[in-house]
């Protein structure tokens, strides 16, 4: 747990600086979730940090196949909301350092900084779809090699089928 804390917390340090004070006050309402492979991540909303795994992201549209938005690597904070028609799936086994928006609110009145902090998570959760746009807008039949460039330590572990929806292509080699 403690080295998943320091990552998590070098990785916010890598936004903006932080206080240590609002650092150890967001350290203590942290929890600690697991995820086995292949299952649906649910929890209640508020921040997640993937301390360990690989994720994907999907949206579901009735009777459709789902639509792979992004591959969540290791090292990624994760908005997580309720109600929204887009699932987080485990890859590999993960586990997730996660605070729920009550605390997140909570903390935000006693250390109004925290704010600055929320908005650079969210800056590099939307960059992660991002660069599916800018993967899906280079021709066919090279957005699986430059895929493949960008993120080489994760294709070992994603399917076929789960890439060629990614990249918006048929099922490829």
């Amino acid at each position: 747990m403690e080295q998943h804390l320091q990552q998590f917390r070098q990785k916010l340090l890598s936004f903006t600086p932080m206080n240590p004070i609002i650092w150890e006050a967001l350290a203590r309402h942290l929890s600690v979730i697991g995820c086995p492979a292949e299952r649906p991540l649910s929890v209640q909303p508020g921040i997640c940090y993937l301390a360990e795994g690989l994720m994907m992201q999907c949206k579901r549209q009735a009777d459709t196949t789902p639509t792979i938005l992004r591959f969540v690597p290791q090292g990624t904070t994760i908005p997580m909301n309720t109600g929204d028609s887009v699932q987080l799936k485990a890859i590999l086994p993960c586990r997730l350092l996660w605070i729920g928006k009550e605390e997140l609110d909570k903390l935000a009145v006693a250390f109004p900084d925290l704010h600055q902090h929320y908005e650079a998570w969210m800056h590099g959760w939307y960059q992660l779809l991002e660069d599916r746009s800018e993967l899906l807008l280079i021709p066919q039949k090279e957005r699986k090699q430059a895929f493949i460039a960008k993120y080489p330590n994760m294709i070992q572990y994603i399917t076929t089928k789960d890439l060629a929806t990614y990249l918006a292509m048929h099922p490829i080699t």
